[in-house]
């Protein structure tokens, strides 16, 4: 119950910290902090959580199957977008390719 009540809080409350810390800066008038943004990304986390912690308390068995085989697919997301960035980005940058390995 304290990680439920503690990821409920920081959906309001981290877009506040982030307004509240910055009041003090002075920002030039076209450098604006997304806050609607940050919102929209919070919930858009919370939404699969909040899915997952479901079916786990429903179907316990099948949440197993679920998360070998989602931990799997986003391997292979992880590396083919890893993959299709440095192939996407080769000329944009002059590194060399034994520090980018």
């Amino acid at each position: 119950s304290m990680t439920t009540c503690s990821t409920v809080a920081a959906l309001g409350m981290i877009p506040l910290c982030l307004y509240l810390y910055t009041l003090s800066w002075n920002l030039e008038q076209n450098l604006t902090i997304p806050y609607q943004n940050i919102g929209i990304t919070l919930v858009c986390l919370t939404i699969p959580v909040a899915f997952g912690v479901c079916v786990n308390y429903r179907w316990p068995k099948q949440s197993k199957i679920i998360l070998k085989i989602g931990a799997i697919v986003g391997g292979v997301l992880i590396v083919v977008v890893a993959v299709a960035g440095v192939v996407l980005a080769k000329g944009s940058s002059n590194l060399d390719t034994t520090l980018l390995t």
